[in-house]
């Protein structure tokens, strides 16, 4: 059979047939709870549809839309270079302060569980989407957030080249 046969493909399959995406997943998970806002759930497949399965996120769902929370490497082009800033909300802001923000998103989330009811869903990093508590949800995103700083800081003493 010659190489270019349409029955041999050389290039793997990205994912096996019948297992959904991280995207997916999410969307069957937090449809049933968002009732207005419902674009947050297209908004948050955008956002995952260029993301490494090996990034690691947390989804708050609740009656009004998502909250997705992307926990990128300290590497991430998102983070701007020290000393610069990029886009936050209405204004712009530093590495540190658009971490913290992604943060704060996620504490927020917390303190209004008890007065509207929300469900969290993260992916470790795996392919899969899971529910889980927003203690834990909260544990892994604050221990993302030192360890970007712990990686920054050390970046901050590397000698510079040419000086």
């Amino acid at each position: 059979m010659p190489v270019d046969s349409p029955a041999i493909s050389l290039s793997p399959s990205p994912r096996p047939a019948g297992n959904p995406t991280v995207a997916e997943q999410l969307h069957r998970l937090c449809d049933p709870w968002v009732e207005h806002y419902r674009g947050d759930l297209e908004h948050d497949r955008n956002d995952l549809a260029g993301l490494p399965e090996e990034v690691p996120f947390i989804v708050v769902a609740r009656t009004h839309g998502t909250d997705l929370v992307i926990l990128r490497p300290a590497s991430d082009p998102h983070f701007p270079p020290p000393g610069e800033t990029a886009p936050l909300c209405f204004g712009r802001a530093g590495r540190e302060k658009i971490a913290d923000a992604v943060l704060a998103v996620l504490e927020h989330n917390q303190r209004e569980h008890r007065a509207t009811p929300r469900r969290w869903f993260a992916s470790r990093g795996k392919g899969v989407v899971r529910r889980t508590e927003p203690e834990a949800a909260l544990k892994e995103a604050r221990a993302w957030r030192e360890g970007l700083q712990r990686e920054w800081d050390r970046e901050r003493k590397r000698p510079h080249r040419g000086s």
